[in-house]
């Protein structure tokens, strides 16, 4: 890539696109981009690609150790680069087959990778020798942490989460602390900690003081980063959701969950229409057959009720309500290459598809 990138103060600038994926570094500073690998060893003020000896391989993820030696995965197994050096080289000690994926090195220098079939490799001495790990079956390792304990928690690609005590090679999932309470499946955006341990998710902070055994929320007066959809009600109150739900405030400061009733839910489109009346979107679930879901409320949110009947099986894309309080879903077919849908749904109706003369 030609991709020039120049960093300062903390700003990032690419001349072309190009997004950051990781940055890490002490002396050196590392940073894995969509355009390519760069290094900055003169405090940010200059950087170079830095491929030399990759021999084409593309760096998925990368983690630095004590000695300052940069490990990275690719394709075609684990690279190695010392702080001193331009060059990268191999590790032939890695010799397992499988394309990489992630890369992680805890707190007591021991150096985990994890490939896209779903094995988990480690070495204690520093990349000199590595084994698999036949306990672990569960995924693709994609997050890591390791408390001071030296219990291990990963992260998988589907997101779930799991741990490994210190003194056991057994993998148990621990999530179900957390699932009870947002009562929806969780994204997980990193795991941390020392003796306590905190996972970073879609709905805010859970801290665990039992090694993640139990789960609380943590969020506090913390404000939402992402508001996903604002409606006022016909007697002006605020609503609004955001990463855990929709809440109402008649003054725009004390502000009350009015759904989901139970659990958290995140990416919830809102309307109302001219009556009032008060519509929430839930995203399409996963699999081929689920359609966005639509919840109703003729009271200002104090009560909800499915408002899908009628609504075949799509992936709801677009929602619109007019001003006589008609609805449209519209959305793909669930079966790849066929033509998508459109449905209306009048006031006090059901759901109809309404498609004639679209696909002539």
């Amino acid at each position: 890539t030609n991709s020039t990138i120049i960093m300062k103060q903390g700003y990032l600038s690419p001349a072309s696109t190009s997004n950051i994926a990781e940055v890490q570094g002490a002396d050196n500073i590392y940073l894995l981009t969509t355009n390519g690998f760069y290094v900055s060893k003169d405090t940010l003020n200059t950087w170079q690609i830095d491929s030399t000896g990759l021999n084409g391989a593309i760096i998925t993820r990368f983690a630095i150790d004590s000695l300052k030696r940069v490990y990275a995965v690719t394709e075609n197994g684990i690279f190695t680069q010392n702080a001193n050096s331009n060059n990268w080289q191999h590790l032939a000690s890695f010799n397992f087959p499988y394309s990489l994926s992630s890369v992680f090195i805890d707190r007591f220098q021991d150096i985990y990778a994890a490939d896209t079939y779903g094995d988990l490799y480690k070495s204690t001495n520093f990349g000199n020798n590595w084994v698999m790990d036949a306990a672990w079956y569960f995924g693709v390792a994609n997050k890591y942490t390791r408390n001071a304990y030296g219990d291990l928690y990963i992260i998988t690609t589907d997101n779930y989460l799991f741990r490994q005590p210190s003194n056991s090679s057994t993998w148990t999932e621990i999530d179900a602390g957390i699932t009870s309470i947002t009562n929806n499946p969780v994204i997980f955006d990193r795991i941390s900690g020392d003796t306590v341990l905190f996972a970073y998710t879609i709905f805010g902070l859970f801290v665990s003081f039992d090694k993640g055994t139990s789960w609380t929320l943590r969020n506090r007066n913390l404000q939402t980063d992402k508001v996903f959809g604002y409606v006022q009600t016909s007697d002006h109150k605020d609503v609004i959701s955001n990463v855990q739900g929709v809440f109402i405030s008649p003054n725009d400061s004390v502000w009350t969950k009015i759904f989901p009733a139970l659990g958290l839910m995140s990416n919830i489109r809102l309307d109302r229409d001219g009556s009032g009346n008060l519509y929430a979107v839930l995203p399409p679930g996963p699999g081929s057959a689920h359609f966005s879901v639509i919840y109703k409320s003729t009271n200002d949110g104090v009560f909800w009720s499915a408002d899908t009947a009628g609504l075949s099986s799509t992936y709801g894309t677009i929602f619109y309500i007019d001003e006589y309080g008609t609805q449209y879903s519209v959305g793909s077919n669930s079966l790849p290459g066929a033509p998508g849908y459109v449905f209306k749904k009048p006031l006090n109706s059901s759901w109809q598809l309404d498609t004639t003369g679209l696909f002539a």
